[in-house]
């Protein structure tokens, strides 16, 4: 729901306020689109995605079924890569303030997980091919979310970008 709400906002603010054909000038209708892209669709968008990610790791843990070791690299890489790719949607989403406490606290939620299962770390993760998903995920958003508000606080990378983009292309 989330990822649809935001596409359609996206869409029609191009085709209103941007290089569209149509446009209005009606400010109150573009606060509205701007609340239904920018704010209520990223809030369901990460809702649910962490929701599921939650849901997901608690249902697994009572799983034993190990991946053989060549499914387990291939799951950690898969983690990493979704990782990468949900810093970028966090970052230009601007939730990156309210999404580093989740992600802080999802670490705390596996490391409890692992704790009470007694296992060594290795052997947990590598029975429970989703928590290593997870792991790995999650361990790659905070660095890149970290950095990023580091060097270049809240700006969007659309913002930082479209002055280039138009010295290149033009309006």
């Amino acid at each position: 729901m989330g990822w649809g709400m935001h596409s359609t906002m996206n869409t029609v603010d191009i085709f209103a306020f941007g290089r569209g054909t149509i446009r209005v000038t009606d400010n109150d209708v573009r606060q509205m689109i701007w609340f239904f892209d920018e704010i209520l669709g990223h809030l369901l968008i990460y809702a649910g995605f962490y929701g599921l990610m939650f849901q997901f790791c608690l249902i697994e843990k009572g799983m034993s079924n190990a991946p053989v070791k060549r499914e387990t690299l291939m799951i950690a890489l898969f983690g990493a890569a979704w990782g990468v790719g949900m810093a970028g949607g966090i970052i230009e989403s601007g939730f990156t303030l309210v999404i580093l406490p989740i992600n802080i606290l999802s670490i705390s939620f596996i490391l409890h997980l692992l704790n009470k299962s007694g296992e060594r770390a290795k052997m947990f993760l590598q029975k429970h091919p989703f928590i290593l998903f997870y792991s790995i995920q999650t361990l790659t958003v905070i660095p890149l979310i970290t950095a990023y508000f580091i060097l270049f606080g809240l700006t969007q990378p659309s913002e930082i970008l479209k002055p280039i983009l138009i010295e290149l292309y033009g309006n």
